[in-house]
């Protein structure tokens, strides 16, 4: 196989995102933490109801016995 320099492609090497300088990028960082953040919190927000709701079929089914 022939290398990329070698075949007279040019060499594209671009910087991760994560590494790029700047306020721009602290900011998008600061943001895509912040929205993991709050989709975890969602999440255990529907978990915490799921098991409020099966709790309390559990005591409709077998509470009066």
């Amino acid at each position: 196989m022939q290398d990329r320099r070698e075949s007279g492609d040019p060499s594209i090497e671009a910087e991760p995102a994560s590494r790029r300088p700047g306020r721009l990028r602290r900011l998008v960082d600061l943001l895509e933490g912040i929205e993991l953040l709050v989709q975890a919190v969602r999440l255990l927000g529907w978990l915490l109801r799921g098991l409020w709701l099966a709790a309390g079929a559990l005591v409709r089914a077998f509470g009066d016995r």
